[in-house]
């Protein structure tokens, strides 16, 4: 957005999880987003991006990437549309961020239970 020249940044973000059902939960950031955010003060002319924590807390407790989305959810649904598109394999499937074989195995295991696959 042009014209921004001063940001505030919480280093706070909602990260969505699995439980069932999907919940939100407040907690902190990682370093990636706080420099993306940090980033959008200053686009046209001179910026600056007022920081609400300690650089301790930057440096200490906020994860340098967020992790991978693959990570945070079921993959029963991830599974089922590698199914549907027609891939036999998932052990074998290339995925960018793989999830764990046990995850796999587990997530396998309740398909067939359910008759899903």
């Amino acid at each position: 957005m042009p014209n921004i020249r001063y940001v505030v940044d919480s280093g706070q973000e909602k990260h969505r999880y699995h439980e069932g059902v999907w919940k939100w939960r407040k907690g902190w950031g990682s370093r990636a987003m706080a420099e993306q955010r940090s980033g959008r003060a200053g686009r046209t002319t001179h910026g600056y991006c007022y920081r609400l924590y300690s650089a301790a807390l930057y440096a200490n407790i906020m994860e340098e990437y967020p992790l991978p989305e693959i990570s945070k959810l079921p993959l029963e649904g991830v599974i089922l549309q590698l199914k549907s598109i027609g891939i036999p394999n998932v052990f074998a499937f290339p995925f960018p961020t793989p999830p764990s074989i046990e995850k796999l195995k587990q997530t396998l295991a309740s398909l067939r239970d359910i008759k899903a696959i």
